[in-house]
């Protein structure tokens, strides 16, 4: 998706004297340049140039096996973005963009990575039974997963299809372009006629004073 690359392997081999094994998911960013904000700026160039783009990349070890990855979308691409893991036990685990970001500083983050909303790196991706969208379904060998934008810049429809088929709505950085479903219509009415009840009946009154007032 856009300029990054996400997969999934298996990793068994001994890491700094100790043995790591199990599923690990690589992310790798892919720029024009090493130097921040330097782009390209030739119209065209021919693909035997062989400029090979600049890659940052980082591993993290994931919670089980994935049969498939997608991503959400948004009209305006506005709204954060989650990862959507379809998991081998079942689960849909969306995970929040900036967990999977391979420029997570190890320690603490400066004051420009805060800025970026980047968070100190951790080697393990959690298993948040609050990000997982199936919730008590199991959706059996997904084969892929696909998401589209609503009229609602908040709200990504995704579905995920293989031998069953499950579809959802998510709203990543929260519903903030929605209504909470306990506002009162009644109360906003009433409070607006209350309101201009108010200003008709205390302007004259007002009025009348700033003209005493005048003449005094």
């Amino acid at each position: 998706t856009e300029n990054r690359v996400i997969y999934q392997l298996w990793h068994d081999e001994v890491a700094a004297g100790s043995p790591v094994r199990g599923y690990v998911t690589v992310v790798a960013d892919l720029f024009e340049s090493e130097r921040p904000d330097e782009r390209d700026a030739r119209p065209d160039f021919s693909s035997l140039d062989l400029r090979l783009p600049s890659v940052v990349a980082a591993a993290f070890v994931a919670p089980e096996a994935a049969t498939a990855l997608g991503t959400t979308r948004t009209a305006s691409h506005i709204t954060a973005r989650d990862v959507v893991f379809a998991l081998e036990s079942g689960k849909l685990l969306a995970l929040p963009d900036p967990l999977l970001d391979p420029r997570r500083p190890i320690g603490a983050p400066s004051a420009d990575e805060q800025a970026e909303g980047l968070v100190p790196y951790a080697a393990q991706l959690p298993l948040d039974p609050r990000r997982v969208l199936s919730h008590g379904h199991a959706v059996a060998r997904v084969r892929r997963v696909v998401s589209a934008p609503t009229h609602l810049e908040s709200t990504s429809l995704v579905a995920a299809y293989g031998l069953d088929l499950f579809f959802t709505r998510v709203s990543p950085s929260g519903t903030f372009d929605q209504l909470s479903p306990s506002f009162s219509k009644l109360n906003l009415a009433a409070t607006t006629l209350a309101l201009a009840v108010g200003c008709l009946l205390g302007g004259p009154m007002v009025r009348r004073r700033l003209a005493a007032r005048a003449w005094a």
